[in-house]
């Protein structure tokens, strides 16, 4: 896998045998690359909104919106892919088009949020819902190695060719880890309120599933407005804002790969 993850996010094409031998690679073959890449991220946040959907319909509004926004994540890469090819038929308007899909990114988020609050305030006016919180710590786990796969994707490759529209896309994909590490968190935690509750009072005991449905709804709105936020700072341009605050993701991906990831772009 690790082979495979080099081959995808090294500037050169496949055929191209740098830094051995001379690049010959053209631009078009370059951005063929890149459309790879953005092709291959698209498909693991894809494969992780569905998790997350099948799991959040009927168990948990946290999971749910994690989902929604992991959708939205794939739509962003695929519409990275757009980009790519215009850029190929117009070079000289490279700037201005990253630009425009890093602006098309922040609006999915904004829909993605949109539709979070739209769900909640249906299931919070509803009869009420079932929480698992085995499952929520299922999907936590699982979203948590694609995301992690996906930030590792395009980190790799914005060390080699930075650019902003992919800035863009690592800021989404850093946003889809820390949810699924939020899920992991969540899920643990009510986990063991439902173990210890019913131990230490039998009276509260039939009060966790209410406690449980307004936590869930309650970290979704958190997460939801957490969206906007990162919305409004690719919509301005503040990218470096969100690269500060991305230490443990950074971390977290030299322990766990073992490789330093640079993940400053161009502006």
């Amino acid at each position: 896998m690790f082979a495979l993850v080099h081959k995808l996010t090294r500037e050169h094409a496949p055929s191209c045998r740098a830094p051995e031998e001379g690049c010959h690679c053209t631009a078009e073959e370059r951005n063929k690359q890149e459309e790879r890449q953005y092709w291959a991220t698209s498909f693991l946040a894809i494969i992780a909104g569905i998790i997350g959907a099948m799991v959040g319909y009927n168990f948990s509004m946290a999971a749910l919106s994690d989902s929604l926004h992991a959708f939205a994540d794939g739509f962003a890469d695929i519409w990275g892919v757009r980009v790519m090819r215009k850029i190929g038929k117009n070079p000289s308007q490279e700037k201005i088009l990253r630009r425009k899909g890093t602006r098309f990114i922040a609006l999915l988020l904004v829909v993605a949020a949109l539709l979070v609050f739209h769900e909640a305030g249906d299931r919070f006016t509803g009869d009420g819902y079932v929480v698992s919180p085995v499952w929520i710590l299922f999907v936590g786990f699982a979203t948590s190695v694609i995301d992690l796969t996906r930030v590792w994707i395009l980190s790799l490759a914005q060390s080699h060719k930075p650019n902003e529209m992919r800035g863009a896309l690592i800021e989404h994909a850093v946003l889809d880890l820390r949810r699924s590490e939020l899920l992991v968190v969540m899920g643990f935690l009510m986990s063991a309120v439902q173990l210890i509750v019913p131990m230490v009072s039998v009276l509260l005991a039939p009060q966790i599933g209410t406690w449980l449905r307004g936590t869930d709804l309650l970290i979704s709105m958190a997460l939801a407005v957490y969206m906007l936020k990162i919305a409004h700072m690719m919509w301005t341009g503040k990218h470096s804002h969100v690269h500060r605050e991305m230490q443990f993701e950074k971390w977290l991906i030299k322990k766990v790969l073992g490789i330093r990831i640079h993940l400053h772009h161009h502006h």
